[in-house]
This record gives C-alpha cells, sequence and structure tokens, in this order.
C-alpha cells in the first residue's frame, strides 16, 4: 500500500472527512428516494392491478349482462317475428274475408237495385193502373150546341150509331155527359183527368226541361210512367230519364239557356208547383184527345185530326175498358 492510500485509510485530513461524509450522505438520500419510487412504483403496479382486476371483474359482468340481454333479444326477436308472421297471416285472411266481404256486398248491392227495381216498376204499374182506372172521361170537341137539348142523349144515339151498337147498349158506358166551359170548368168542379201523385212526382226531374222547351216554343208530351216527348229538327226525340235530357242538352247547346234563367227557371217552377199542376189540369182537360167527328192526335209536335175510322177499334176498346 502506498503512503498515499495509506494515509487515506487513515481518514484523511478533517476537510476530506466532511466531504466524503457529505457525499455518503447524500448516496443515502438518493437510495432512500431511490426506494421510496420503487415503493410508490411497486403500490401503483399494486393498485393498477387491482383496478385492473376490477375493470376485469366489471367487463366480465359486462359481457354476462350483455349476453343475457342478446339472449332476451333475440328471445323478444323471435317472438316478434312469430307475432309478425301471425299478423300477417291474419291479415292476408282478413284481406280474403274482406274481398269475399266486398263481393257479397256487390251481390247484395245488385240484388237490393234490382228489388228496388222490381219495386219501381210494381209501383209504376200500380199507378198506370190507377190512371187507366180512373181515366173515365171522353172529351168531344166540336159538338153542334142547339137550344134545350139533352146532350147526354145526342152523344149516346151519335156514338151507338157510329159504333154500330144498340142505344140501350151504348147509353149503359156513359154515365154523364156535360159542355165544358174552360173558364168555369174548377169553379163548376167537373171532373177532369185524374193523374196518380207518384206519376205527377216523375215529372220533378225534368221541369228544368220542360221550360227550356216552353221558352223554344217547342211543343212536348209528357210519356207515362216518366219522361217527355218531343221534335226538334224534323226528330222525335223521347226522354225517360233525366241523363237522357241532359245528354241532349249538351248536345244542342243552342237550346240551353244560361245559368241565370235556368236557375231562374227551376226555381220559378218550385215556387209555382201548384199553379203548375192546375195549368197541367187545364191542358188535360181543353186538349181534346177526342172530338165530334174526329180525333185528335199529336204528330209531328202539332195537333192533328184523323178519322173515326182508321182509330174505331181503338175506342170501342177504350169504351169497354
Amino acid at each position: 500500500m502506498s503512503h498515499l492510500q495509506k494515509k487515506a485509510s487513515e481518514g484523511g485530513t478533517p476537510a476530506e472527512r466532511r466531504g466524503s461524509k457529505q457525499e455518503s450522505d447524500f448516496k443515502g438520500e438518493i437510495l432512500k428516494m431511490f426506494a421510496e419510487i420503487k415503493s410508490d412504483i411497486k403500490q401503483s403496479e399494486r393498485n393498477i392491478e387491482t383496478k385492473v382486476e376490477q375493470m376485469d371483474k366489471r367487463i366480465g359482468q359486462v359481457d354476462k349482462k350483455i349476453d343475457v340481454t342478446v339472449n332476451e333479444l333475440k328471445g323478444q326477436l323471435k317472438e316478434v317475428s312469430r307475432r309478425t308472421q301471425t299478423l300477417e297471416e291474419g291479415m292476408k285472411r282478413t284481406k280474403s274475408e274482406m274481398k269475399e266481404m266486398r263481393k257479397e256486398e256487390e251481390k247484395i248491392k245488385t240484388g237490393m237495385s234490382e228489388m228496388n227495381k222490381s219495386q219501381e216498376e210494381v209501383w209504376d204499374a200500380i199507378a198506370m193502373n190507377e190512371l187507366r182506372q180512373r181515366k173515365v172521361n171522353l172529351r168531344l170537341r166540336s159538338v153542334p150546341e142547339t137550344q134545350g137539348e139533352n146532350i147526354k142523349e145526342k152523344l149516346i144515339t151519335e156514338i151507338a150509331q157510329w159504333l154500330e151498337l144498340q142505344t140501350e147498349e151504348m147509353a149503359k158506358t156513359v154515365q154523364n155527359a156535360f159542355r165544358m166551359k174552360v173558364r168555369t170548368t174548377k169553379a163548376r168542379k167537373f171532373p177532369g183527368d185524374y193523374i196518380p201523385i207518384r206519376l205527377l212526382k216523375r215529372r220533378d226531374p225534368y221541369k228544368p226541361m220542360v221550360q227550356i222547351l216552353k221558352k223554344n216554343k217547342i211543343e212536348f208530351k209528357w210519356e207515362y210512367p216518366e219522361g217527355i216527348s218531343f221534335f226538334y229538327k224534323s226528330k222525335r226525340h223521347r226522354h225517360t230519364s233525366p241523363e237522357e235530357t241532359s245528354k241532349f242538352l249538351r248536345r244542342y247547346k243552342e237550346l240551353r239557356a244560361d245559368d241565370e234563367e235556368a236557375r231562374d227557371a227551376e226555381l220559378g217552377m218550385e215556387a209555382a208547383g201548384g199553379r203548375d199542376l192546375e195549368e197541367r189540369e187545364e191542358i188535360n182537360m181543353r186538349g181534346g184527345w177526342i172530338t165530334y167527328g174526329e180525333l185528335i192526335v199529336k204528330e209531328g209536335g202539332k195537333w192533328k185530326t184523323r178519322p173515326y175510322e182508321e182509330v174505331k177499334e181503338f175506342v170501342y176498346d177504350w169504351l169497354h175498358y
């Protein structure tokens, strides 16, 4: 060992010994700090491991919950799918049943329509039969008038001679005979043509058309059980439904009044319903279907006369109805 080494080992100088102690303390502090840091690191590692374990445990629990939830959702989806399929099948059955119900409804509607049509036809037939039964007046025109005449006896004699019947037989078919004066007919309450209310009601939809015909001075005739007929442009038109009338007016626009006039005409017919009925009765009473010595008929929109011989059979059947 050299002298210097020996001297150093013996402690050296006081200054050297102080420096060595400080160095030793510093190293101790550093080692202590490293130990604390290491301890903290280990504690942190243990804490992290604990937290990781807790997280793993929670994740495992969450995974289990997710699996349970997924399984439940799968079960619910299967149930929903099953119910959806059941609903779809039910909807298909319902649609099929509804189609069948619609078919049955259409059949019922068709049957009801046919029944209503048949019922209307029956009521029309009843009304027409009532019309024929009530139609007991034979109107004669242009019969020469003499003072103190017995018009009933005179007509019985003339008609019996014309029909080649016995006077007594003819007298049985004549209930009464009188001269009609149009102005006093209503006051004297002479019997006029009877038109059943049902047939008069059936004329209501044709009133606007009648107003147009009247405005254009076109003569018309009421059809039975409903409708009107008239001549226009040398052609006979017969309308038995309001649809035919509308179609006719669309074709012949020159006859159509403007909307205000048509509305006024329709309102006027409604307001004067009673007066219109009286006018019809008056027209029927003075129409003069049959006159003395000739038959008055309407052809081409005009009144024309026909010899009795042409309609003798008709008149005979009418008298013996």
